[in-house]
């Protein structure tokens, strides 16, 4: 007749390997777990950084190039003027794409300037409707290509852009290809034959209290404006750094954010991307 009962040493020597099992095993669970939150989250801050990076270095590739000013101090601030891309690149009439501006233009007797294959009409609804009715033609300004200059001050506030006379030209449409001068006149100013266009201008600030990255937009600093009167967005939260460094022509951003909330990770993780654009 077989045996069925474990013997006294059968059974210390099962409690004896059940307890090994058990005390690397739960090691290796927790090493699995521990990979897996390490995982994740790097997964999730590099997602999240790239988004918001991707986000900065598309609006910055359109901007005016001597438009970038930088402030530091409590926060830190970099403004530029951003061209319409959009009303540059048109919209198809059928049998070609043809732009609302041309980029082309010529002083005219009257102190008008005339934008040939322009049309300031669509343009001012095209304005209107990105900006959702809020701002048209008549906030715009020109902004010419060859101008020598930059912008007046290290960080452009109301008034450091200068009207007319220096790097914003204040305009609005006048029917047709055709640019009146807004406030002012044209006489004594070096018009150039190519000018690139603006209705906004944008600023990403960093609060280093509050660890906030903001984008201010919809706003015209050569009609006096400042962030204040801008629209504004919460682009990330939790931002560690936030750093950028022109270098001629070239601007190189840097964004890093941490997460401290994860109470199994025993200190914080930070994750940075950064982008040139050119």
């Amino acid at each position: 007749m077989r045996r069925l009962a474990f013997t006294m040493i059968e059974l210390v020597f099962v409690i004896v390997v059940m307890g090994i099992l058990g005390k690397f095993g739960t090691e290796m669970l927790a090493n699995v777990y521990q990979n897996f939150l390490h995982t994740s989250l790097q997964n999730r801050l590099e997602g999240q950084t790239e988004a918001v990076i991707t986000q900065i270095a598309a609006r910055l590739q359109y901007r005016i190039k001597d438009s970038v000013a930088t402030t530091t101090g409590a926060g830190t601030t970099l403004r530029w003027v951003g061209y319409d891309i959009e009303g540059w690149r048109g919209n198809w009439n059928g049998s070609m794409n043809t732009p609302t501006w041309s980029g082309f233009i010529d002083l005219q007797p009257n102190n008008y300037l005339i934008s040939p294959k322009s049309n300031t009409a669509r343009m001012n609804t095209l304005i209107n409707s990105l900006s959702y009715g809020d701002t048209n033609l008549s906030d715009a300004a020109l902004f010419f290509i060859g101008q020598e200059g930059d912008v007046n001050g290290s960080g452009w506030g109301a008034g450091a852009i200068p009207n007319q006379s220096f790097f914003a030209h204040p305009i609005k449409g006048s029917g047709g290809q055709n640019f009146a001068p807004s406030v002012g006149n044209f006489s004594g100013v070096d018009v150039f034959e190519y000018y690139q266009l603006a209705w906004t201008a944008y600023a990403v600030d960093f609060n280093q209290t509050s660890h906030e990255l903001r984008l201010f937009y919809d706003y015209q600093p050569w009609n006096g404006d400042t962030e204040a009167d801008a629209k504004s967005s919460l682009l990330m939260e939790d931002v560690e750094s936030f750093s950028f460094q022109t270098i001629g022509s070239l601007i190189k951003v840097q964004v890093c954010i941490n997460d401290s909330n994860i109470s199994s990770l025993s200190e914080e993780y930070a994750v940075c991307k950064e982008k040139t654009i050119f």
